[in-house]
């Protein structure tokens, strides 16, 4: 009978060991998922700001080639 416990004892050790090792990697594997996520978010935030840039560069570009059109 002492053996039975004693075995569902390490089992139960086991078995919750187990567990915690998963979660741990399991919330490894989530940190480095976020930090991705926020990096392309940085790095789409940047291409959007240079996007826009552009955009008014040109629109001043093209107001000034017209001014020059009609002249």
């Amino acid at each position: 009978m002492i053996e039975v416990l004693i075995g569902l004892g390490a089992g139960v050790v086991g078995v919750g060991a187990g567990y915690l090792y998963a979660k741990k990697i399991n919330d490894a594997n989530y940190n480095i998922f976020l930090e991705q996520a926020k990096a392309k978010a940085k790095a789409i935030e940047y291409e959007a700001e240079l996007t826009l840039k552009n955009s008014k560069v040109l629109s001043v570009q093209e107001a000034e080639f017209e001014a020059k059109k009609i002249r």
